[in-house]
């Protein structure tokens, strides 16, 4: 039953990305008569996959193409976003001292609940940043058998 409640996570967020976010060179901002170009975003490009531990087998993927701006969130000590203008999918994260290691890591993809992946409840959670990519490995193979990654790039 545990692997169940950490499966559907990935599972929810790879079959809402595949159905409902658009591919679009130009994207609609909460106010109607404003644009984003793709010249204005950090990111590009979200690509999500999810394998079995242990075997590493490529259980699903999703590529995304959109607009992700990355932000520092001012008086939250270090909270990270990334997100879309249309408020669609929300990537938020804490990182610890070593910048590879996150203590927390939220997945939200537009008003289902987040994706909650925390250190402190033994789950691994990675980031790296280099090279104009943004990368996050996340998962538990104590209970759920199964870890993710996302990968945002232009």
């Amino acid at each position: 039953m545990k692997f169940l409640q950490y499966l559907m996570p990935v599972i929810c967020v790879l079959l809402f990305l595949g159905c409902s976010i658009n591919s679009e060179s130009t994207l609609t901002n909460e106010s109607p008569d404003k644009e984003v170009t793709l010249q204005d975003c950090d990111f590009i490009f979200l690509e999500i996959k999810a394998f079995e531990v242990g075997t590493d087998k490529l259980l699903d993927e999703k590529l995304i193409e959109g607009c992700f701006n990355k932000k520092e969130i001012k008086d939250a000590f270090g909270l990270i976003e990334v997100e879309d203008p249309s408020r669609q999918i929300k990537i938020s994260y804490f990182a610890e001292e070593d910048h590879n290691i996150l203590r927390h890591l939220d997945i939200r993809l537009g008003s289902a609940e987040p994706s909650r992946w925390r250190r402190n409840e033994g789950h691994d959670i990675f980031i790296n940043e280099e090279n104009g990519e943004l990368n996050f490995i996340f998962g538990d193979r104590k209970k759920s058998k199964i870890k993710g990654t996302l990968k945002l790039y232009n």
